[in-house]
C-alpha cells in the first residue's frame, strides 16, 4: 500500500480491505471468461444475465446488507463475495451449457470429421 500512498498511517488502514479484495483474485478471471464463451458460442443472453446479475442484482444488495451488518467493513467484503457468487452462477451456466451441447446433433457433413466424436 505504501508505494501509492505516502501517508504511512492510511496505507496501514488499508491494509486489511487490501486483502480482503485480494481474496477473490482467484476466480476474479472465471466471471469474463464464462462471459466470453457465451458470445464465443453465439449464445450473447446468457453473458449479458450474468453481467446483470453480477453487479445489480447481487452486489448492489449486498453492498447494502452488509454495510448494515458490518459498516466499512462490509463494504470491502461485498465486493470478494459478489465475485465468489457470479463465478459459482457461471460455472453451473458452462456445465448447463455443456450438456445442452453434448445432447445436440451434428450439422449434416460433421459426421466423417475425424476430430469430432459422439
Amino acid at each position: 500500500m505504501s508505494w501509492f500512498i505516502s501517508d504511512s498511517n492510511l496505507a496501514r488502514m488499508g491494509v486489511p480491505y487490501f486483502r480482503i479484495l485480494n481474496f477473490s483474485l482467484p476466480v476474479i478471471g472465471a466471471i469474463p471468461t464464462t462471459m466470453l464463451f457465451f458470445i464465443a458460442i453465439e449464445r450473447p443472453k446468457p453473458a449479458g444475465k450474468l453481467a446483470i446479475v453480477r453487479q445489480v442484482i447481487l452486489f448492489v444488495p449486498l453492498t447494502m446488507l452488509f454495510y448494515y451488518l458490518m459498516h466499512v467493513r462490509g463494504i470491502w467484503l461485498s465486493m470478494p463475495v459478489t465475485d465468489f457468487l457470479a463465478a459459482l452462477m457461471g460455472l453451473l451456466m458452462i456445465l448447463r451449457q455443456f450438456v445442452e451441447l453434448s445432447k445436440a446433433e451434428l450439422p449434416a457433413g460433421f459426421e466423417d470429421t475425424p476430430c469430432i466424436q459422439k
